[in-house]
């Protein structure tokens, strides 16, 4: 499982959201310590699918 820090949000789309402080448009990305996340659906304001990848050779704590 994802291992995301606490915050004010209950889903990885809420991450997202807590991370860019917007809504993503579709095949938008961004990184998370050792983390990728590639928006790859949006419907209207919300976020459907997301591929999060872990990144090979990033220490984690």
């Amino acid at each position: 499982g994802l291992n995301l820090p606490g915050g004010d949000y209950e889903t990885v789309a809420g991450f997202i959201l807590s991370q860019l402080g917007r809504i993503p448009k579709q095949g938008e990305h961004f990184k998370y310590q050792n983390l990728k996340f590639v928006i790859t659906e949006i419907r209207g304001m919300k976020i459907e699918k997301v591929i999060v990848t872990r990144e090979k050779g990033v220490a984690t704590s």
